[in-house]
């Protein structure tokens, strides 16, 4: 194994560790669209800890197997968006925190890059989701408090109220039943916050 620095025909640049003519070791690779990876390789591909900038301002940094962001780390998007956590074969998956461009945070648990399993999701208006997610969307038993002092504890079923869950208005009124796409549905049970006057 030895070192070098290669310029290719296409003007990508090689600097670094060799093995049989490949890149092997630590090295950096700069295409020449501007994009670079610097870091560990094995045999050719990226295979370690390293550090990948893409042409558009994208970059990833952490963990690598056999070409792919595999292994924890932290995704920067040219959007300003930002994850950091579990990576497999380039896809988040498994316990992450992704902040997004407008400002919302999910923290919690991943799979193919969507939401799945339990996480909290914290939107920049104060509004709050915990609870259980399939694939990106809030489906399962959680919690959904509105900032402006609602809630609704139940059932979910691909992003709307679905089943049965108690509703708590900012006044203190309260429903408790079956809920279908969003809406109240079928029988269920009212009380309302008694007037202090009376």
């Amino acid at each position: 194994m030895s070192d070098c620095r290669h310029t290719f025909p296409n003007g990508d640049v090689y600097c670094g560790a060799v093995d049989n003519d490949l890149p092997h070791g630590y090295g950096k690779y700069e295409w020449s669209d501007g994009s670079f990876y610097e870091g560990e390789w094995s045999e050719g591909v990226k295979h370690g800890t390293g550090k990948y900038k893409w042409a558009s301002g994208s970059s990833y940094e952490g963990l690598w197997a056999e070409g792919c962001m595999h292994g924890i780390g932290t995704y920067v998007g040219s959007d300003n968006s930002e994850y950091h956590g579990s990576f497999v074969k380039d896809k988040k998956s498994g316990y992450g925190k992704k902040r997004y461009p407008n400002g919302d945070i999910y923290e919690g648990l991943w799979q193919n890059d969507l939401a799945e399993n339990l996480g909290i999701y914290q939107w920049l208006n104060g509004d709050k989701f915990n609870g259980e997610w399939k694939q990106g969307k809030m489906h399962g038993h959680g919690t959904f408090v509105w900032h402006t002092g609602e809630r609704y504890d139940g059932d979910w079923k691909s992003g709307l109220e679905n089943g049965p869950g108690l509703f708590i208005w900012a006044d203190g009124s309260a429903f408790y039943g079956f809920w279908e796409e969003g809406k109240k549905h079928g029988s269920g049970v009212w009380w309302r916050e008694l007037d202090a006057a009376t």
